[in-house]
């Protein structure tokens, strides 16, 4: 089974996926509304609140082993950027997006964890866009799924 998780400032939002006869099938889709402050421009701020509103809102499906879960963070979170890349292998942008990390990302690169993805192609060059997202910022998200027992296969914004 799979499963989506959505959080916003202001509510968690999960669907799970089923997969039935080779078809995909949406299941349990429910939201909760977080106690204000809870999260705060896409910061935990109260990770007890936060974990009381994900074991409301997951713990009220039937039992489900293994599910996968996609997490939306808050947009807030994220730094994003686009930038123009030579056209060179996959390899050579993630070497030059290292080497170039000080004059992309607003933050050091150790305090941080980023991925990168073509999303155009020009002439003689790809364009990549670029998401970059705080480690200490991110962490407190990491512990409260921890209690829950949530395991992120992907993180987006």
């Amino acid at each position: 089974m799979q499963g989506g998780l959505e959080i916003t400032n202001e509510e968690l939002s999960c669907l799970f996926l089923e997969q039935k006869r080779g078809k995909i099938q949406a299941r349990h889709l429910r939201s909760v509304k977080l106690p204000t402050g809870t999260i705060e421009q896409g910061v935990l701020k109260n990770p007890n609140a936060f974990v009381k509103a994900l074991q409301a809102l997951l713990f009220s499906r039937p039992k489900a082993p293994g599910v996968a879960f996609s997490i939306s963070l808050p947009q807030e979170l994220f730094y994003v950027t686009i930038r123009e890349f030579p056209y060179v292998a996959d390899d050579e942008i993630d070497e030059a997006i290292t080497l170039n990390a000080p004059t992309i990302f607003p933050f050091p690169k150790e305090a941080l964890y980023y991925d990168w993805q073509v999303v155009g192609l020009g002439e003689k060059s790809k364009f990549v866009v670029i998401f970059a997202l705080e480690k200490n910022k991110f962490h407190p998200y990491l512990e409260s799924f921890a209690h829950v027992h949530v395991s992120p296969q992907t993180i987006e914004p």
